[in-house]
């Protein structure tokens, strides 16, 4: 509030504000901020929340080469972890082209294409049980749906999966979901590719690759 009073007639200055304020939080979720300082450099940014330097580099808000790194990294690993994978599922909801935000509080689970428990269709087709879980695991192999539809996908054949997705009437299709729509075989390289494209997204949406790294 503090920041849009006092910068109310500055889009971009409060674009890239709240950019920053949401990647260091979603940084702290990840365990990508050192939690010895996250408090520290909270309280500078609230101290300094109306001066545009607090999401420069070097500012408060602003991630280390270091951290940027380590948040990547860890983005391809947090779909393990059930909170984790919910929020972002979410944000890349919000970050896709109907730019849609879910709410926490609304009917939506995160559905794995692949079950990371295999089943009678997918272990013919994934035999690796620990590729198969980390495959299952990527950002890329998720998508959100109900409650009541992941109950009836469970560990069934992707074609019975899309059915679900796809053609339950009373359900909403969400643009994370619905870009699986042209896959016809999930397969361990439709999971790898949806998940760089779907990494990317993210990437941009919070800036993680400063412009002199991408030369």
């Amino acid at each position: 509030m503090v920041f849009l009073t006092e910068h109310r007639g500055n889009a971009e200055q409060a674009l890239r504000f709240f950019q920053a304020l949401e990647r260091f939080v979603f940084g702290c979720e990840l365990s990508v901020i050192d939690n010895t300082v996250r408090e520290d450099r909270f309280s500078l940014a609230l101290e300094k929340v109306g001066d545009p330097a607090v999401y420069e580099p070097g500012g408060a808000l602003d991630l280390s080469d270091g951290e940027r790194n380590d948040f990547v990294f860890r983005l391809n690993r947090s779909a393990k972890i059930d909170r984790q994978r919910r929020m972002l599922m979410i944000r890349i909801e919000a970050a896709l082209g109907e730019r849609k935000v879910l709410s926490r509080r609304s009917d939506i689970t995160v559905e794995h294409v692949l079950p990371a428990g295999g089943g009678p269709y997918w272990d013919t087709r994934f035999p690796d049980r620990v590729l198969r879980q980390d495959a299952a695991n990527l950002l890329g192999n998720l998508v959100l749906i109900t409650r009541r539809q992941n109950q009836r996908a469970d560990n069934k054949s992707y074609p019975e999966k899309r059915d679900v997705y796809f053609n339950t009437k009373t359900a909403p299709i969400h643009a994370v979901t619905r870009d699986i729509e042209p896959i016809a075989e999930w397969s361990l390289d439709a999971i790898e590719g949806r998940h760089e494209e779907l990494m990317r997204i993210l990437g941009e949406d919070w800036d993680l690759v400063r412009v002199d790294q991408r030369r």
